[in-house]
């Protein structure tokens, strides 16, 4: 078992009996509050709260003293009656059934698009075909040997067309899924889905972060964090409890109340890492295209579903059911299957008729619906990189006089393409602790507690030993 997993296990025990020991207490709990009242070392005391402020959305407070509160707002309860709760939900569900939704589609759509089209065409053909009346007796063994094929075929097909769609999406890159030999199913798939994109996961967000630590002798602050990931301060809480938890790391609190997270023990790698991670606004980000097909292959895809939506319809108006298939194919007589074409049926036409033209009207109603929310994506597109510029104007013009209103502006223009609304720049300002303040009618904004951080995280990192990165003589090995 990792030491991280031994870690966690640890650490789930002892919030046990912390939640156990403050049930019905405090929701703001200091390191010194915890051990007293559970009787745990301050170590494992500090090591349960991190734990609870991960499971349980809490939040860390600083007071005038330096001494770290741990603040729970809902308790131990996880379903938290917040305003976000039920905007969360929504999501949770929409993303579930839209999940659920592409993996079966994405299983049977290829199958269900070729083989009703192969259907279709070959019943075309064996339509024709039955129309002619040289050679009926020949012509009945061929139409039914033919039709027997056809079924044979559907069948092939359809266990090949199955088996690979959920086999072709291991891709583990956080950008879009490029390939150069994209099979069919997956251009159909791209057809509806729009192509394949893979966001940069925990474990990525992870490697970042630890190389930025490294690089900084051990040291980080909120303000590292925002650079390389682009984390809103209240996520960044909970993601850093977790590494806090799997990396023996500590959360140092200076006298001015500024917050540091150190991690020592990870500067005793052996691998020299002096470069700090990519800040986030060099990485542009771009509208994906709406399919990722040519022009062609859309057409031609289009074109395959259209055909099978217009013969659905033929066969709905014609009661098209498996009886008046067989008999249709059966006898070779032309007014006899006329007769049966348009004959009156008690059976509903699902095979031939409802369920292809259910399936083809979805087919076209889900690329439809990306092309009518494809300008909300560019509007939140050109936010996420407007925010990006905000970002770095405020991080590389950090100074004690503030940052004009007018170059935040500015910044956000140059990487968006568009001017912010008041309100966007006013949620990123917000966001990032901003105090607004005005001089001579300029508006102008401090980040006093950003500046802080900076200065003290320096100095912090130039008193940090060398020492700490010495990982001692070898006074053993197996080779002897």
């Amino acid at each position: 078992m990792s030491s991280i997993n031994k870690n966690e296990i640890k650490a789930c025990k002892i919030a046990k009996i912390l939640i156990r020991s403050f049930k019905h207490s405090l929701c703001k709990i200091s390191i010194y509050d915890a051990s007293v009242k559970s009787g745990l070392s301050l170590e494992e005391a500090e090591m349960g709260l991190h734990y609870l402020l991960r499971e349980y959305n809490g939040h860390i407070l600083v007071t005038n003293h330096g001494v770290l509160l741990f603040y729970f707002p809902h308790g131990f309860v996880k379903s938290f009656k917040n305003k976000y709760t039920w905007y969360s939900i929504l999501k949770t569900t929409k993303y579930l059934i839209f999940g659920i939704l592409k993996f079966l589609m994405r299983s049977w759509i290829s199958i269900v698009l070729i083989s009703y089209t192969i259907f279709f065409l070959i019943f075309l053909l064996l339509c024709a075909f039955s129309r002619n009346d040289d050679s009926n007796n020949e012509k009945m063994s061929f139409n039914n040997s033919l039709l027997m094929h056809a079924f044979f075929r559907m069948i092939l097909d359809s266990l090949f067309w199955t088996m690979h769609p959920l086999a072709t999406h291991k891709n583990t890159s956080h950008k879009i899924n490029v390939k150069k030999n994209i099979k069919f199913y997956d251009k159909i798939n791209r057809f509806v889905f729009g192509p394949e994109i893979f966001k940069t996961t925990i474990l990525e967000y992870r490697k970042i972060i630890i190389a930025e630590i490294v690089a900084n002798n051990g040291r980080i602050g909120l303000l590292d964090i925002i650079k390389v990931t682009g984390f809103k301060r209240e996520k960044i809480d909970l993601f850093m409890s977790t590494l806090i938890l799997n990396y023996k790391g500590n959360v140092k609190v200076l006298k001015n109340g500024t917050i540091i997270y150190e991690f020592c023990d990870l500067r005793k790698t052996q691998i020299n890492i002096t470069h700090q991670a990519t800040p986030i606004w060099l990485h542009k980000e771009k509208l994906f295209p709406l399919t990722g097909n040519s022009f062609g292959v859309n057409i031609c895809i289009g074109g395959l579903n259209f055909f099978n939506l217009i013969m659905s319809v033929i066969a709905i108006k014609t009661n098209l059911v498996l009886d008046k298939l067989y008999f249709l194919f059966l006898f070779n007589n032309e007014s006899i299957n006329n007769q049966l074409i348009f004959s009156e049926s008690h059976s509903i036409p699902l095979l031939f008729g409802w369920i292809p033209f259910l399936f083809s009207i979805l087919f076209f109603m889900l690329p439809l619906y990306r092309v009518l929310m494809r300008r909300k994506e560019k509007t939140l597109l050109q936010f996420k990189n407007g925010r990006k510029g905000v970002l770095k104007a405020i991080i590389t013009k950090l100074n004690s006089n503030g940052i004009h209103e007018n170059i935040l502006i500015e910044y956000f223009k140059k990487y968006a393409d568009r001017a912010p609304t008041h309100k966007e720049l006013y949620n990123i300002i917000i966001n990032m602790g901003g105090e607004i303040s005005v001089s001579n009618s300029e508006i102008y904004y401090n980040f006093k507690e950003l500046e802080t951080e900076y200065l003290a995280l320096n100095k912090e990192r130039l008193n940090a030993h060398n020492s700490e990165k010495n990982i001692g003589k070898i006074v053993f090995s197996s080779i002897d």
